[in-house]
């Protein structure tokens, strides 16, 4: 089965001239799953796929940067028409908070958007405690989610492509529903706010910057057979790949040549290259260096890793929970990881150069996470 990564958004707190928050697209034959939906999320989607296709939703945790386009997905998938409700996935101990936007945003003068958070999606808490989340067998992927250390519950994900259509897991049912911290424009940490801090000028172009996307994005054939037989409906994307050529950025290599090859995220991926049995996919979500992360990123083929400083002080690593470059490459190193794509970067700028400092820890593939790019295992 191939399992494709597509970059939404790469940004913390909020979208800046590089795209959006965070958000990203894993696709299966079967359709997709969107993990985080920060602010400019949906419209990135929207652009090049068909809500449609979207078959669940895993929100690693409630801060804004990565929920607050939920109630935009639900506004549109509730009106004008009623879109069948599909998963959210959210840390367990906070699923009740949903239950907030709700009361905040429904409009009670049009049926079935008096509470378009519980029209639009099956409310389901993670454990995170590494046990199976039930729900995704049609999709062909099993998901795992690890207790991240970040101030509010976090989830560390790890998904696993199946070679079979079953899955085993731990029956669970459905819950009912059926910060301040200062960098300085190099993305350096300095234990303050300011206000100023995430101004965007233009994004520099460097050594470790990735590409736009090559061909259509628009999704592939309905998969009934984790096996890897396609069949049934084409689905038709929309805008395809050209949506997201407007402000490309070159592609990614590694800091030292001679040691590594060259690589570049949009490059057409070797089938020679691909793993021959199940693939894993982990995403760090916001999180300081713990067992959960740790465990998620375990011989992943691909991991998705937090990297929001440059540099930054305990407070905000150990306390507030993020890491810098450097720290996310030793995780990867740490975790056995083979490619490891650094995202949620506190300032633009920092994209040049963050990729080198995880270099400094991992000798592995690496790719700075941009809009548009996408991986395919």
């Amino acid at each position: 089965m191939t399992l494709t990564v597509e970059i939404l958004g790469s940004n913390a707190t909020a979208p800046t001239a590089a795209g959006p928050a965070s958000g990203y697209l894993l696709r299966t034959g079967g359709g997709a799953v969107l993990v985080d939906a920060g602010p400019g999320v949906m419209a990135e989607y929207v652009s090049r796929h068909r809500l449609s296709d979207l078959r669940a939703i895993v929100v690693t945790h409630l801060h804004a940067d990565h929920s607050l386009d939920l109630m935009a997905l639900a506004y549109r998938w509730t009106f004008p028409e009623q879109l069948p409700r599909i998963p959210l996935y959210v840390p367990g101990a906070d699923a009740d908070r949903l239950k907030a936007f709700d009361a905040v945003f429904g409009i009670d003068t049009l049926p079935g958007m008096e509470s378009p958070m519980h029209a639009a999606w099956e409310v389901r808490g993670m454990s995170l405690d590494g046990r199976v989340e039930p729900g995704l067998d049609d999709l062909c992927l099993e998901l795992r989610s690890y207790r991240a250390h970040h101030p509010v519950p976090a989830a560390s994900l790890r998904f696993r492509s199946l070679a079979t259509e079953t899955v085993s897991a731990v029956p669970q049912e459905s819950d009912g529903w059926g910060g301040g911290i200062g960098h300085d424009r190099r993305g350096v940490h300095n234990g303050e706010s300011r206000p100023g801090a995430q101004e965007s000028g233009a994004l520099e172009s460097g050594a470790w910057e990735s590409g736009a996307p090559t061909g259509d994005l628009s999704g592939g054939q309905r998969n009934d057979d984790c096996a890897g037989g396609h069949r049934g409906r084409r689905r038709d994307g929309g805008a395809g790949g050209q949506a997201a050529a407007a402000g490309a950025t070159p592609g990614d290599r590694t800091a030292n040549p001679s040691d590594r090859p060259a690589d570049s995220a949009d490059r057409p991926d070797d089938p020679g290259d691909r793993p021959a049995g199940p693939v894993t996919v982990a995403f760090s979500g916001d999180t300081g260096r713990c067992d959960g992360v740790l465990e998620a990123a375990r011989d992943a083929d691909l991991f998705v890793c937090e990297a929001t400083y440059l540099e930054a002080d305990r407070q905000a690593t150990e306390g507030h929970g993020h890491l810098t470059g450097r720290m996310a490459g030793r995780l990867a190193a740490d975790a056995g990881v083979k490619h490891l794509v650094l995202s949620h970067f506190s300032v633009d700028e920092m994209r040049a150069d963050v990729g080198t400092h995880a270099a400094e820890e991992f000798s592995g593939r690496i790719t700075v996470a941009a809009r548009g790019q996408e991986h395919t295992l």
